[in-house]
């Protein structure tokens, strides 16, 4: 697969844009990404969301398609059998990933680093709005945002349905070593 990788300034940011053939050769998907800002909290998301262009049953049962998406920009779920390009799933994450921000942001009183923001991001984009909000994790955060016993709270999230799942726990751990590092 060819990749092509071109740098621009833009408004103080640096964008790459990547270049990438379909298989069949037909058509070229472009992809712009603001390094500066979300390259930490991209990485680690996709890390374990992954990138699937066909609808699937995520561990906890959810139809889920993209990066990790559960539902569509109208707020129609998400359906087993869906297919999306690699330029809408592109899309679907950044539409995904403002609406994090933006839950983030009104949910968290304090002043927090730039780590801990991504990682918080990241948790909040795996355990959803409603989870955060009631949550014990958040909580101490408000109080305090450097408190050590939040690593115990990010570790309570490693079930889904009761199950303890290898794969959350490795996501909480990631989450929790970025938390924890200094900017």
């Amino acid at each position: 697969m060819k990749k092509v990788i071109k740098i621009s300034l833009l408004s103080f940011f640096i964008f790459f844009l990547v270049n990438i053939p379909l298989s069949d050769g037909t058509e070229s998907i472009t992809f712009m990404y603001d390094y500066e800002s979300d390259h930490t909290t991209r990485s680690l998301i996709e890390e374990f969301e992954g990138l699937r262009l066909v609808a699937y049953r995520c561990p906890a049962g959810v139809a889920t398609i993209g990066i990790g998406s559960t539902y569509y920009e109208n707020g129609k779920k998400v359906k087993i059998g869906d297919k999306i390009s690699f330029k809408r799933a592109n899309q679907l994450y950044n539409f995904n990933i403002s609406q994090v921000k933006k839950q983030l942001e009104n949910l968290v009183k304090v002043e927090l680093t730039k780590n801990q923001e991504s990682a918080l991001t990241s948790f909040l984009y795996n355990v959803g709005y409603g989870n955060f909000k009631r949550s014990r994790l958040l909580q101490m955060i408000n109080t305090n945002p450097n408190n050590p016993r939040i690593q115990q709270e990010f570790l309570k999230w490693t079930t889904s349905k009761g199950i303890p799942l290898k794969g959350l726990k490795r996501r909480r751990i990631e989450e929790l070593k970025l938390y924890f590092t200094k900017n």
